[in-house]
């Protein structure tokens, strides 16, 4: 049985090497071919190269966020967060590593753990406000909905035209029932991308609640 499944790996390592479409011979020249192949869908001979490239450089973070990205499309989550990991042991200020370690528990559904390296990334960078933007994506995803309008605030305060804050802070009003502010995030989303159509709809939609409250008050 051993000997059978080193037939296996011994004929799939031949396969790689001898039909990859160049090869190479620093670990700059092994990581961007790592990246070509990717981009083609090949994730396996990507891998491949990404352990080729950390081979000839353990402290190559590109090499090792690359690796822990290709494993993530492979479903190898645990290998995954191992790659960003040693990302983290060379460079513990790395909030990539953190956000990438934050995507991955949120797959494996260990939502504290995602919170979490969201945090310390932010710790990090507090002028980010992608991070803070994906925070609140997390939060609303858990139905805490304003703890996730804080987020979208902090990310707006930084960047004013982030379309996707303005879109998931008015989704986000919304569930709350706060039609009123839902609508005035919309327009803020459809100011910046005005053809944006699920901006169009929920203002559509938040407007038609609106109404319908309104006129609910007024016969009661």
């Amino acid at each position: 049985m051993v000997f059978k499944k080193s037939i296996m790996v011994f004929t799939v390592l031949f396969v790689l090497i001898n039909f990859l479409p160049v090869k190479g011979e620093t670990d700059w020249e092994w990581n961007k071919i790592g990246l070509n192949l990717c981009n083609e869908g090949r994730f396996s001979e990507g891998l491949y190269c990404y352990n080729r490239a950390i081979k000839l450089n353990v402290t190559y973070e590109d090499a090792w966020l690359n690796k822990g990205d290709v494993l993530v499309i492979l479903g190898d989550y645990l290998k995954a967060l191992s790659s960003y990991d040693r990302v983290l042991k060379i460079n513990p200020l790395s909030t990539t590593a953190l956000n990438k370690k934050s995507d991955v528990f949120t797959r494996l559904g260990k939502y504290n753990d995602a919170v979490s390296c969201y945090d310390k990334s932010l710790e990090i960078d507090p002028g980010n406000p992608l991070t803070w933007c994906e925070k609140g994506n997390l939060l609303y995803s858990l139905k805490r909905y304003q703890r996730a309008i804080e987020c979208y605030d902090k990310s707006l305060t930084i960047n004013p035209s982030l379309a996707r804050a303005w879109y998931n802070r008015g989704n986000a009003f919304y569930c709350l029932g706060n039609y009123e502010e839902a609508i005035h995030c919309y327009d803020r989303l459809l100011a910046v991308e005005p053809a944006n159509i699920y901006g169009a709809y929920y203002r559509d939609s938040a407007l038609k609640n609106l109404r319908k409250k309104s006129y609910a008050s007024i016969e009661e």
